[in-house]
């Protein structure tokens, strides 16, 4: 949230999976604490709930369209690469018109055009959580809760409308 309020972005949609899981829900409030954060008004029109494919983009994007966000922020890189297909499908160019943001880092990101500007996960330091954790059941001592640090990916999908307007 705060790369996007530095490049001048305050309409800010939000497309994520269903509020069934657990990530799904963290994501979300995640989503509403950093746009309270940094002072930004959630829209609920400009958020919609799907699945985790790129399928669902279909059914909810041009939803969140009609409010015109500057930047659409999604829970994961295939929901971002339905985002993007969705609006490409609707004539509408990205980063030029809307920025997608995905979330996961998945290789789809680097070979989609243009590229997504994604949250990366790390994947080594999951599987060393997934270990410490399974490490930790077997001699009965519970972990509740891992909190990894994800590392912002810039990439394509997202365009500075600050350098726009100094343009003009």
């Amino acid at each position: 949230m705060e790369y996007l309020k530095k490049l001048g972005h305050t309409k800010i949609g939000f497309f994520s999976a269903f509020l069934d899981s657990m990530v799904s829900n963290e994501r979300y409030e995640a989503f509403l604490k950093a746009m309270n954060r940094y002072g930004l008004e959630v829209n609920e029109d400009m958020i919609a709930f799907g699945h985790y494919s790129s399928d669902s983009a279909k059914y909810h994007i041009p939803k969140i369209i009609e409010h015109n966000p500057t930047a659409i922020l999604c829970s994961s890189d295939t929901m971002a690469y339905g985002a993007l297909s969705v609006c490409r499908e609707m004539n509408i160019n990205v980063p030029e018109d809307i920025s997608i943001i995905g979330f996961d880092d998945i290789d789809l990101c680097k070979k989609s055009t243009p590229q997504i500007t994604t949250i990366r996960q790390n994947r080594l330091e999951i599987g060393k959580c997934a270990y410490i954790s399974l490490e930790s059941i077997i001699r009965k001592v519970f972990i509740n809760k891992t909190t990894l640090r994800p590392k912002l990916i810039k990439r394509k999908s997202v365009k500075n409308i600050l350098e726009t307007k100094k343009v003009l």
